[in-house]
């Protein structure tokens, strides 16, 4: 009886793990500037909003793009007149039914915006090349 029960645990896992939309690689790129927890508070943000203006891509990895690009972070956060900003870069497959993107492609370095005031939450700005 044991035994059934543990194949049926392990049963259960898998199927719930192939049920799973969108499994992809976390970067975890230290940083000075920010904790873990922001970064982790960052990411859930950018991969919901991905989620939802990204249907029918596969993101496939993620990752803060670093505390090199600090200047950038705060001219993005003078630009929208936030206290702080992080800069996400992700890595996507399309399968063609996201508006002006190329058809079965994939994206790279792709750089998510994402600024905060006052400690509140994350917010995506823009995303993009450049």
């Amino acid at each position: 009886m044991k035994k059934l029960v543990t194949l049926l645990l392990a049963v259960l896992l898998v199927l719930s793990l192939t049920g799973c939309s969108q499994t992809f690689v976390r970067i975890g790129e230290k940083s000075e500037i920010y904790t873990e927890e922001d970064i982790e508070e960052a990411f859930d943000v950018a991969l919901k909003e991905f989620r939802r203006e990204f249907d029918g891509c596969t993101l496939i990895e993620m990752g803060y793009a670093g505390d090199e690009t600090r200047s950038e972070q705060k001219e993005w956060a003078a630009q929208y007149k936030a206290d702080e900003c992080i800069i996400l870069i992700c890595s996507f497959e399309t399968d063609g039914r996201v508006g002006p993107l190329n058809p079965n492609s994939v994206y790279e370095n792709y750089k998510l915006i994402l600024t905060r005031t006052g400690g509140r939450n994350w917010i995506v700005q823009t995303g993009g090349y450049g």
